[in-house]
């Protein structure tokens, strides 16, 4: 109990700290330091990253990432991936981003990869290509609420919605019911009521991809998937399973994997 409370306690200064002592110790200068996220994240980079690559958590998030590059702004051996979101401003150049919104959406643009997980967990009779078009449409709303509350800093709460309860009989969320959990859960912050719309607006694939949360549509997979089968799954069990399926030949296949070999060559580094 006590080892968890401290790692949760931990943040970017500690990262910091570590990459200074390794930095020390590096005495040939060929380490490179690749700050992430969180420990999903992690996962994903110690597979597909060079020996010589520490793979390094911010402990703060997006935050984090940002803090740990300000503290060695002239080392190109350090950079940071991070989830691009609904960021418009301009960052640090050493600070490359995932594919599209974030890193599920990156999964989840990839047919093998999002095939594998629809064979492995949902029972129903749609195609994957339909369930994860059907799936981005239905979350449009949520998705443009999330566009929103970043844009205009509003701080409305996504955490408690409660996916089961919003889909109706004919897999379609029940916009009252959305209404009524946001209220709910944003008990000071009513004015979100405002901005709910039950008009869908025209988006293109790619677009979608660009302005769903991961997290929503990890959540509304395995919806679909406990409908149709007695073996529940949640959030963590999708996630994991999209991870080990997307490979280095995916991999290949990202903006993310272009620009880090461009990275690389720039800077006479190696990474992946």
């Amino acid at each position: 109990m006590a080892t968890n409370s401290i790692i949760d306690n931990l943040n970017s200064k500690y990262m910091i700290s570590t990459i200074k002592l390794e930095m020390g110790a590096d005495i040939n200068k060929e380490k490179v330091f690749l700050v992430v996220e969180g420990k999903d994240d992690k996962s994903f980079f110690k597979y597909f990253c060079n020996e010589n690559v520490s793979v390094c958590e911010s402990y703060s998030g997006k935050k984090g990432i940002e803090e740990i590059l300000q503290n060695f702004t002239s080392q190109n051996n350090i950079l940071g991936v991070r989830d691009k979101d609904y960021e418009q401003r301009i960052l640090d150049k050493r600070i490359l981003f995932y594919d599209f919104c974030n890193i599920e959406m990156m999964f989840i643009k990839d047919d093998e990869t999002f095939e594998r997980l629809v064979c492995e967990h949902y029972k129903g009779d749609k195609k994957y290509t339909q369930l994860r078009d059907e799936i981005l449409h239905q979350l449009i709303i949520i998705s443009e609420l999330r566009k929103i509350n970043e844009k205009e800093k509003k701080m409305w709460n996504f955490r408690g919605i409660n996916y089961e309860e919003i889909i109706d009989e004919s897999d379609k969320i029940n916009i009252k019911l959305l209404q009524e959990n946001l209220i709910r859960i944003n008990e000071s912050k009513q004015d979100i009521q405002e901005y709910i719309s039950d008009k869908e607006r025209e988006y293109s694939y790619e677009d979608l991809l660009n302005i769903t949360n991961g997290h929503d549509f990890l959540r509304m997979v395995s919806v679909y998937c406990n409908k149709e089968s007695k073996d529940k799954i949640n959030e963590k069990n999708v996630m994991d399973t999209l991870r080990k399926s997307f490979g280095k030949s995916n991999f290949k296949e990202t903006k993310l994997y272009s620009d880090l070999e461009e990275y690389q060559r720039e800077n006479r580094i190696k990474i992946v």
